[in-house]
């Protein structure tokens, strides 16, 4: 039901699917100087429907800090029980968020740190519970937002002011 990562890891260069699917996983936790090289976490907790605490030592206790991570395209899709963060922070390069959050809980998000981005396809689709999304934060630059939002009934607040280069919006 719990992972720590109080481990370091500098030669690790994927955790893509390491937990995928584990339905019984409730909560995660990162070390907090822990020594890391970039690694590819897509998938990495996709489908483990019971995930609801993601503790990364952030600044807030509603908030998940993603560093040292080249790609988190479906990292937490399918994560129905993560429900209780409204921001999330990353201190690294990230190019894509395809699928990031496909089929969390939260109601409320803002995207901080991330200035450059290529993609958010379907990045928070089937997000029912998303009233209000903050991506603000990303530059303009060519970007794909294909389905971006799709899905999300309830959404009424959406922050996206510095984007205009966009090159595909389709559903």
């Amino acid at each position: 039901k719990q992972f720590q990562f109080n481990f370091d890891t500098p030669k690790v260069k994927t955790m893509s699917s390491a937990f995928e699917n584990c339905e019984s996983l409730q909560e995660v936790t990162f070390a907090k100087d822990r020594k890391t090289a970039s690694f590819d976490a897509s998938r990495m907790f996709a489908g483990c429907t019971s995930l609801e605490k993601v503790n990364t030592f952030a600044e807030k206790e509603d908030e998940i800090s993603i560093s040292s991570v080249s790609d988190v395209s479906f990292m937490f899709q399918g994560c129905e029980a993560l429900a209780n963060y409204t921001v999330i922070s990353f201190t690294t390069e990230i190019e894509k968020l395809t699928n990031f959050l496909e089929g969390t809980s939260m109601t409320s998000l803002t995207l901080k740190g991330i200035k450059e981005v290529e993609s958010l396809e379907y990045a928070f689709k089937s997000m029912n519970n998303l009233k209000s999304l903050d991506i603000s934060e990303i530059e303009d630059n060519p970007i794909n937002l294909k389905g971006f939002v799709s899905k999300c009934s309830h959404l009424t607040d959406l922050k996206m002011s510095k984007l205009i280069n966009i090159i595909d919006l389709s559903y």
